[in-house]
């Protein structure tokens, strides 16, 4: 069974255990942005084509999350949900000179955290959160084209650690910060310098997400 079945077979679980547990289920969406950093490795660590001027690229996160209830305090959360993510900055060109660019990566991610209410609405949350890369886009300067076989050149599987903050309004509505360190490397690679060295290093995604939420 693919990771991608997977994810849709553990949503839809989820769905019937809220249900079953008549617990809360909120819809959610709000900004996402994402960068990308160069492992710290040897070799990549003096790779400096990778390991600077790249920066932020926004985008869209949208999906269900839902809530079980232990106690007055504790929560377990998780959900379903589509996250943009990417960078922009520069990346390989044609004949592999560096560019400016953007890219854009859309993944199906599954959060499954902790919550701890500290007083009234506010709560923090820690956990981790599993992503299935749906598909690639990459903007080059003279153009924009889908990455084709985008599984050759990006991992599948994205796994990274989130914590987060939590003010909920009442019953229906909350407000959420939450930040993902990936702990998986989205992009294995080798740069060859212009002294023919190759330079191998991995890249890790980072996103920071705000968004808003309805409890139906």
């Amino acid at each position: 069974m693919t990771m991608k079945n997977l994810l849709v077979l553990f949503s839809l679980l989820f769905s019937a255990g809220l249900y079953a547990q008549k617990s809360s289920l909120f819809v959610k969406a709000g900004w996402s942005g994402s960068n990308q950093v160069v492992a710290e490795r040897p070799l990549a660590a003096k790779n400096e084509v990778y390991s600077k001027n790249l920066s932020l690229t926004h985008g869209l996160t949208a999906g269900l999350e839902g809530r079980l209830g232990f106690g007055s305090r504790f929560s377990g959360i998780t959900g379903i949900q589509y996250t943009h993510k990417g960078y922009q900055g520069e990346m390989p060109g044609v004949g592999g000179s560096p560019v400016d660019g953007k890219q854009h990566l859309h993944y199906l991610n599954v959060p499954v955290a902790l919550g701890v209410r500290l007083f009234k609405g506010l709560s923090v949350q820690a956990g981790a959160e599993l992503g299935y890369l749906l598909a690639a886009r990459t903007a080059l300067p003279d153009q924009t084209y889908n990455t084709e076989g985008f599984f050759d050149i990006y991992e599948e599987f994205d796994a990274g650690l989130l914590v987060g903050l939590e003010y909920q309004f009442g019953d229906r509505y909350f407000l959420q910060m939450r930040g993902v360190l990936a702990i998986t490397p989205v992009f294995k690679g080798v740069f060859t310098d212009e002294n023919g060295n190759e330079q191998p290093y991995d890249l890790y995604n980072r996103n920071l997400q705000l968004v808003a939420g309805y409890r139906f």
